[in-house]
């Protein structure tokens, strides 16, 4: 009867194989993809066995879907409840409406700082009467200045930008539309955008001069509204605060500097953050690259995005055994970058074992999207054969289209998807040209047609 057993099983295997390598490979040819730019690999969760692998020995890039090992190695490490804080102190005396000393500003690396937070320390000297500040403006932070997450994109694209020892606004500034120019927005002396007499690299909108002011250049004017990569955060959110306190109606010098933690400092105010729980919801819903980096940085306690990732990967190299995590080059932890690439199976495994582990009141696998309800697949797959069926993290870059995750019901499956076209990809990497931004532009129709590979795959396995 085992025997029997076996071989019965064995048989089904074998035409779930052979049927799935019928579905993908139709579906490549309708797409006009080749064979080995797609790797798809499906786990049997209750039996913990591979049930489907296709091109399982490729390698692909990885993109945003590198944000789930990201995402559990923080809140393992940092913890779901922890909160982040922001302090305001001063040293000296505070009297006759003033403090004779130095303003300090400590940074726990809150990524989600935003303009009104930067008024409720305004508020607070103001409900202390406080008109002058004698001294500087001290900024505490163990965290790094850096110019870029990843190296990766046109140096104006707004998901690529710097981390600062403190960080506003998700380090980004507005430019609106002025006639046949632009200004920046907010309003800081050390930030300004000039028209551009000739043109700019080819499918550049704007571009950054040289300095520590953050100047910008633009020469033809398209849409009404852009967000722009801060360059020089560190430098930028200082001036937003010094103007910002000087606008209402707080004296105090255009000095500041990134200093070490103080002990003799009387404190003003502390601003705790959304739990870390909540901000890696965030961020794995609007898949935002500088809250991964920076969280990472802070679970890492070090200053530099390459080291914060390999000690994340020897972390999940001890704890994982039955996965290959060591022979990945680990680079950030965002995947914004061509320097780290896996394999479809390493992912799938590793959702297998992660999935329902608890993070406060939610199960790792909820705080990824779910088909046709939240984050980037609300409005994909509306169909009656994948409609919440699953939870899963997309990743895409020009010419990488990837998705991996869970798939719910009676016999829970993982899964990876990933299709590349690796030669352009490289390609893009190397100067900018007309060629190279040619293939940009062609790069949107290949989204939009694997795209579509994506869902017919995943539908027709799902419903078969």
């Amino acid at each position: 009867m085992t025997k029997i057993i076996i071989i019965l099983s064995g048989l089904f295997s074998l035409n779930v194989q052979a049927n799935l390598d019928q579905i993908i490979k139709k579906h490549i040819k309708s797409y006009k993809l080749n064979n080995e730019q797609v790797g798809f690999y499906l786990h049997d969760v209750k039996q913990n066995k591979t049930e489907y692998s296709f091109n399982d020995k490729e390698v692909f890039y990885p993109a945003s879907i590198f944000k789930s090992f990201t995402a559990y190695y923080i809140l393992k490490n940092l913890g779901p409840k922890t909160t982040l804080k922001t302090e305001l102190s001063y040293s000296g005396e505070l009297k006759n409406e003033k403090i004779e000393g130095n303003l300090y500003l400590m940074s726990e690396g809150d990524p989600y700082l935003l303009t009104n937070d930067i008024y409720d320390l305004v508020f607070i000297l103001q409900k202390k009467g406080i008109t002058e500040i004698t001294g500087n403006l001290k900024i505490i932070s163990n965290l790094p200045s850096l110019e870029r997450i990843g190296n990766v994109g046109l140096d104006d694209q707004a998901y690529n930008q710097s981390i600062a020892p403190f960080n506003i606004n998700f380090n980004r500034f507005k430019a609106i539309k002025n006639g046949t120019s632009y200004y920046s927005l907010p309003v800081n002396t050390q930030l300004n955008i000039i028209k551009s007499p000739q043109s700019l690299s080819p499918g550049e909108i704007f571009q950054r001069l040289k300095g520590d002011k953050e100047v910008w250049k633009s020469y033809q004017t398209q849409k009404w509204y852009y967000e722009l990569p801060l360059r020089n955060a560190t430098h930028l959110n200082a001036f937003f605060v010094l103007e910002t306190l000087k606008k209402n109606g707080i004296k105090i010098s255009n000095s500041y500097n990134v200093v070490e933690k103080q002990t003799n400092t009387t404190p003003l105010f502390t601003k705790e953050s959304l739990p870390i729980w909540r901000l890696i919801d965030l961020g794995l819903e609007f898949s935002n690259n500088f809250f991964m980096e920076t969280l990472l940085l802070k679970a890492t306690n070090t200053t530099d995005l390459k080291e914060a990732s390999e000690i994340m990967k020897s972390y999940l190299v001890s704890n994982f055994k039955g996965i290959n995590f060591k022979d990945i080059n680990f680079d950030r932890g965002s995947g914004l970058t061509v320097n780290t690439q896996l394999r479809s199976d390493i992912l799938a495994k590793f959702f297998s074992q992660t999935a329902l582990e608890r993070f406060a009141d939610k199960y790792f696998i909820s705080y990824f999207s779910m088909s046709g309800t939240g984050g980037f697949l609300a409005k994909k797959y509306l169909t009656r054969s994948t409609h919440e069926k699953f939870f899963a993290k997309t990743g895409s870059m020009d010419y990488v289209n990837n998705i991996c995750g869970y798939i719910i019901g009676t016999s829970p499956k993982t899964f990876c998807l990933l299709v590349n076209d690796k030669k352009k990809r490289i390609a893009l990497q190397g100067p900018n040209s007309n060629a190279l931004e040619q293939m940009r532009q062609d790069a949107k129709e290949w989204k939009k047609r694997t795209d579509r590979f994506l869902e017919d795959v995943l539908t027709s396995y799902l419903r078969y």
